[in-house]
């Protein structure tokens, strides 16, 4: 994760955001698009906690509209899928210790609905956070680059506006 600094020249303030895109892939003139700033840190990042994060609901939507655009092609749920046939398969963020027991509320992504066996519609958990005591959120390597791919659509296009 990379934090960017912008300073207010009107009133001499800083604001602290974070971003999974390094620097050298932003465009001079117009930085990051909302999407692509996970949140904002409101104090000091020297001492970072939990509490002092703010995420960006652009960022928290987009990252469900991509796991919702490919979670049918996403082979772990799809073994899972057939093996239960009926009920909910949840995406759990990769930083829990312990996904198959006591996963904590905050560290599950979503869930589909699966009915026959087959991968129903994607459901993002509300209770959801991108920042715990745990650390930044962290997808598996198959949905961490199909993020990143749709981030730098994204920024291209925002290059380009």
């Amino acid at each position: 994760m990379y934090v960017y600094y912008v300073k207010n020249a009107e009133d001499d303030t800083t604001k602290y955001f974070v971003s999974p895109i390094p620097s050298d892939m932003l465009s001079e003139n117009k930085g990051l698009p909302p999407e692509c700033i996970m949140g904002q840190i409101i104090q000091d990042p020297q001492n970072f906690v939990p509490e002092n994060f703010v995420q960006n609901k652009a960022f928290v939507d987009l990252l469900h509209e991509v796991i919702a655009d490919n979670v049918n092609e996403y082979a772990p749920v799809k073994e899972e899928a057939e093996k239960q046939n009926e009920g909910y398969v949840y995406i759990i963020d990769a930083r829990t210790k312990k996904p198959g027991v006591d996963v904590p509320q905050e560290d599950i992504i979503g869930a589909v609905e699966v009915k026959d066996g087959r991968i129903g519609e994607y459901k993002p958990s509300p209770n959801y956070v991108l920042y715990t005591s745990s650390g930044f959120m962290q997808l598996d390597q198959w949905f961490n680059e199909r993020l990143f791919n749709v981030m730098v659509e994204h920024l291209k296009a925002w290059s380009e506006s």
